[in-house]
Protein backbone atom coordinates (compact mmCIF):
# COMPACT_ATOMS: atom_id res chain seq x y z
CA UNK A 1 0.00 0.00 0.00
CA UNK A 2 2.54 2.43 1.01
CA UNK A 3 4.95 1.22 -2.01
CA UNK A 4 2.14 1.81 -4.68
CA UNK A 5 1.11 5.51 -2.75
CA UNK A 6 4.75 6.16 -3.35
CA UNK A 7 5.12 5.23 -6.99
CA UNK A 8 2.46 7.59 -7.13
CA UNK A 9 3.83 10.44 -6.47
CA UNK A 10 6.89 10.10 -7.56
CA UNK A 11 4.89 9.21 -11.23
CA UNK A 12 2.85 12.47 -9.90
CA UNK A 13 6.33 14.33 -9.38
CA UNK A 14 7.59 13.20 -12.74
CA UNK A 15 5.04 14.28 -14.92
CA UNK A 16 4.55 17.35 -13.03
CA UNK A 17 8.60 18.40 -13.97
CA UNK A 18 8.61 16.88 -17.49
CA UNK A 19 5.52 15.82 -19.00
CA UNK A 20 2.98 18.85 -17.79
CA UNK A 21 5.10 20.66 -20.32
CA UNK A 22 5.10 18.36 -23.21
CA UNK A 23 1.19 18.05 -23.89
CA UNK A 24 0.21 19.65 -26.74
CA UNK A 25 -3.17 22.15 -26.01
CA UNK A 26 -4.32 22.60 -29.59
CA UNK A 27 -6.52 19.59 -30.16
CA UNK A 28 -7.86 19.11 -26.28
CA UNK A 29 -11.26 20.73 -25.04
CA UNK A 30 -11.11 23.97 -23.51
CA UNK A 31 -11.71 22.46 -20.14
CA UNK A 32 -8.48 20.50 -20.36
CA UNK A 33 -6.81 23.23 -21.50
CA UNK A 34 -7.61 25.56 -18.62
CA UNK A 35 -6.50 23.13 -16.28
CA UNK A 36 -3.42 22.20 -18.01
CA UNK A 37 -2.89 25.95 -17.49
CA UNK A 38 -3.78 26.58 -13.88
CA UNK A 39 -1.24 23.35 -13.05
CA UNK A 40 1.28 24.42 -15.12
CA UNK A 41 1.35 28.09 -13.77
CA UNK A 42 0.45 26.56 -10.17
CA UNK A 43 3.25 24.28 -10.39
CA UNK A 44 5.34 27.34 -11.10
CA UNK A 45 4.39 29.71 -8.57
CA UNK A 46 5.03 26.70 -5.99
CA UNK A 47 8.55 26.35 -7.38
CA UNK A 48 9.39 29.90 -7.96
CA UNK A 49 8.34 30.76 -3.67
CA UNK A 50 10.56 27.74 -2.76
CA UNK A 51 13.60 28.32 -5.26
CA UNK A 52 13.53 32.38 -4.25
CA UNK A 53 13.29 32.02 -0.98
CA UNK A 54 9.76 34.27 -0.48
CA UNK A 55 9.48 33.30 3.80
CA UNK A 56 12.87 34.52 4.24
CA UNK A 57 12.23 37.79 1.95
CA UNK A 58 8.46 37.93 3.92
CA UNK A 59 10.14 37.61 7.08
CA UNK A 60 13.13 40.09 6.95
CA UNK A 61 10.98 42.98 5.12
CA UNK A 62 8.41 42.48 8.16
CA UNK A 63 11.14 42.85 10.43
CA UNK A 64 12.23 46.14 8.79
CA UNK A 65 8.91 47.68 8.60
CA UNK A 66 8.04 47.31 12.18
CA UNK A 67 11.88 48.27 13.25
CA UNK A 68 11.15 51.36 10.90
CA UNK A 69 7.45 51.85 12.35
CA UNK A 70 9.15 52.59 15.57
CA UNK A 71 11.05 56.21 14.66
CA UNK A 72 8.22 56.94 12.56
CA UNK A 73 5.80 57.04 14.90
CA UNK A 74 8.12 59.08 17.45
CA UNK A 75 8.49 61.62 14.77
CA UNK A 76 4.65 61.82 14.01
CA UNK A 77 3.62 62.20 17.72
CA UNK A 78 6.61 64.99 18.35
CA UNK A 79 5.06 66.72 15.60
CA UNK A 80 1.74 66.59 16.97
CA UNK A 81 2.47 67.80 20.55
CA UNK A 82 4.47 70.30 19.11
CA UNK A 83 1.37 71.73 16.80
CA UNK A 84 -1.43 71.08 19.60
CA UNK A 85 -2.93 67.98 18.83
CA UNK A 86 -2.47 66.82 22.45
CA UNK A 87 -4.48 69.68 23.59
CA UNK A 88 -7.30 69.29 20.79
CA UNK A 89 -7.43 65.53 21.08
CA UNK A 90 -8.11 66.64 24.88
CA UNK A 91 -10.83 68.68 24.22
CA UNK A 92 -12.50 66.24 21.79
CA UNK A 93 -12.56 63.63 24.26
CA UNK A 94 -13.66 65.66 26.87
CA UNK A 95 -17.84 65.14 26.68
Amino acid sequence: MVKRLGKRITRFLDFLQHDLWRIDLVHDTKLRTIGIEVLRVTHLVVKGAKNDRCTLHAAALTYSTLMALVPFLVVVFSLGKAIGFTAAAESALKF
